[in-house]
This record gives structure tokens, C-alpha cells and sequence, in this order.
């Protein structure tokens, strides 16, 4: 019993001490690149949002995700690229996108890659220096549309 003891103390202890150094380099973003995604709350949206960032290689990325609310009370310098998935309501972007695109300068603009939803797929954006892109919200689309932002994020990282 307490030889078992020991062995579990020593096990507990050695166990511990890798977790704390692995955790902290696991923590350490100051070698990753920083992804920020935005979106609007729906099913299509939420199921693109989980399959990009269960692709993006976590070793090299490190992934925020919040709503179009907290979008515009981020600073684009802080990342690398920002996904912003938006729905076109009267033929338009959401106010909140508006807003935050109107803040980007040219250089915060070329890390942006936007995906609007809407009825009719023709419909484009005015807005320019981004990568943008229009589709359906429809679920047999997802696949297709994640592989396509995950493209664009590896491109714009330049990660493998």
C-alpha cells in the first residue's frame, strides 16, 4: 500500500509538472497567428464558423471568435486575418460590418475576408481591398464554402 502511495505521489507529481510546461507553450501566442472570427448568430453561420476553425492547423493559429457586436470594439492590427460572416439585409452589409470596415485602413483591409448570406447570390459588395464573398445559407453549401476559407486563410497566413 505504500509503495503504491509513493508511486502515485511521484506519477501525480511528474505528471503536473509536464502539464504546466506544455500548457504554457501551448499558450504562447506570441509564435502563432492571430484569426479573428466575427459572425452573426444563425445555424448556417455557426456550423461554417466550428468547421473552419476545426481546420485551421492549431499548432501555427490562434483563433478568437466573437459576435458582429464585439467585432467593431476590436482593433484589426491585433490579427493576422479577420473572417467575417454577415448576412444582406435591403441589399446591404450589416450596420456593425459597415462600421468596422470604415475604420480599416487599406493594409487592415487586405487581412479581411467577408462572407455575406443572402437570398440572391449575385449580390456583391461595394466595399473594396477585401476578399469577399457571397452565398446561400444552405447547409449542403458548407463543406464547399469552409474549404474555401480555410484556402483563403492558409494563402493569407502563409501557413501549410
Amino acid at each position: 500500500m505504500r509503495l503504491f502511495l509513493i508511486i502515485m505521489i511521484l506519477f501525480c507529481s511528474v505528471g503536473f509538472v509536464e502539464a504546466t510546461t506544455e500548457e504554457s507553450l501551448v499558450n504562447d501566442t506570441r509564435e502563432k497567428k492571430l484569426v479573428h472570427i466575427a459572425s452573426q448568430e444563425s445555424a448556417f453561420k455557426e456550423v461554417v464558423c466550428e468547421k473552419v476553425i476545426s481546420q485551421i492547423p492549431k499548432n501555427t493559429v490562434s483563433v478568437s471568435r466573437v459576435s458582429l457586436r464585439e467585432l467593431v470594439k476590436n482593433s484589426p492590427q491585433s490579427y493576422q486575418a479577420i473572417v467575417i460572416l454577415n448576412e444582406i439585409r435591403a441589399w446591404r452589409l450589416n450596420r456593425l460590418v459597415r462600421k468596422f470596415l470604415r475604420e480599416c485602413d487599406s493594409l487592415q483591409r487586405e487581412k479581411i475576408i467577408l462572407v455575406s448570406t443572402a437570398a440572391g447570390i449575385d449580390w456583391q459588395t461595394k466595399e473594396t481591398g477585401i476578399d469577399a464573398m457571397t452565398v446561400a445559407s444552405e447547409m449542403g453549401t458548407v463543406d464547399r464554402l469552409t474549404k474555401e476559407i480555410v484556402k483563403k486563410l492558409v494563402i493569407l497566413l502563409g501557413i501549410e
